[in-house]
């Protein structure tokens, strides 16, 4: 089954279903005030939302000061917490990862405030996010120069499991992929090898 839900004075624009016994619901939530802010919901098995998440079941969040704040992915812990990815903008965004308690609360125990960006030098998006086994989380996406006609390049990049950037990957945690232009999936294999998935360039 599902539930549709229509968040007061906004439009849901994506959402996804996980979990079993509670949902993460992830989404882009359009306001009146023309801003864009990253929304998650949790649900109850019956399709219900839950209100041990934010009070009502839902909350917005906004990543800095820019006016959009986008999540594109989630993951489920096995402690109830939750890992977001994806981006800000609109001109000059980065890749964003967040952590969020289970009460909906960002978990400031996670790079800066709950949340760590990661800057490719462009316009960055983060589009898909895998978890390593240790911990640590893999995000994947693209970047493109700021205000140019200049194509894309995929980008992936790892932090640990504390939101600091990871430096055991490619020396500074960032990695851009030459030959594809876009990251859209990202998994781990069992050999802790990263395999991605993407649109080739234009």
């Amino acid at each position: 089954g599902h539930r549709r839900m229509k968040p007061r004075n906004a439009r849901t624009v994506a959402a996804e279903v996980f979990e079993t016994e509670a949902a993460a619901i992830r989404g882009l939530i359009s306001q009146l005030d023309d801003s864009f802010d990253a929304a998650v919901a949790r649900l109850n098995s019956n399709g219900s939302l839950d209100t041990t998440f934010s009070g009502d079941g839902r909350r917005k969040y906004k990543w800095g000061a820019g006016a959009l704040s986008r999540a594109m992915a989630v993951i489920v812990l096995s402690n109830g917490k939750l890992v977001l990815a994806g981006f800000t903008g609109p001109e000059g965004g980065n890749m964003q990862v967040a952590r969020i308690r289970p009460n909906g609360a960002p978990d400031t125990a996670f790079g800066t405030g709950g949340r760590t960006p990661i800057d490719f030098g462009g316009d960055d998006f983060g589009l898909a996010a895998a978890r390593q086994p240790n911990g640590r989380i893999v995000i994947a996406g693209f970047s493109r120069p700021t205000l140019s006609n200049d194509p894309s390049t995929a980008v992936v990049a790892r932090v640990r499991a504390t939101g600091v950037v990871d430096p055991d990957f490619d020396g500074d945690g960032r990695k851009m992929l030459t030959g594809m232009a876009a990251a859209r999936a990202v998994v781990v294999q069992p050999d802790r090898k990263i395999l991605v998935a993407g649109n080739p360039p234009d």
